[in-house]
């Protein structure tokens, strides 16, 4: 199937760490104004993506890398509802907050692009069997 570009991959990841340690670190915030098990939630999501964008790179088929992608649009949604909880209850300022969801905007367009190409890519080899 291919690997999805090494750069893009380390793009996601990196911007995926600095949702978590980005201004004053997210992370920090959430431990000590938030209750521990929602924190604790958010960052096992965050890292569970990380090892998904692995999963979605190193696929041995295209069907695979199709639903590691499917996976890691889904695990984005859960990780921006924390985030958006967290905002809502003051966990989190509205400056630091725009500057997560910029982030989590950039990593969700190439996420949709990876899927875009690999849709393609799927649609070929049916159209060829």
């Amino acid at each position: 199937a291919g690997q999805i570009k090494k750069d893009s991959t380390e793009e996601i990841t990196k911007k995926v760490k600095e949702i978590l340690l980005s201004r004053g670190g997210l992370y920090k915030r959430l431990v000590s104004a938030f209750n521990f098990e929602a924190s604790e939630k958010l960052i096992k999501d965050t890292n569970e993506f990380i090892v998904l964008i692995y999963r979605a790179n190193s696929a041995k088929t295209t069907f695979e890398r199709a639903e590691a992608i499917k996976l890691l649009l889904e695990k984005l949604q859960t990780i921006n509802i924390s985030l958006r909880l967290c905002y809502e209850l003051k966990n989190i300022p509205r400056g630091h907050y725009a500057q997560i969801s910029e982030i989590s905007q950039d990593i969700e367009k190439q996420l949709n692009g990876w899927f875009s190409h690999t849709d393609k890519l799927l649609k070929k080899v049916i159209v060829i069997k």
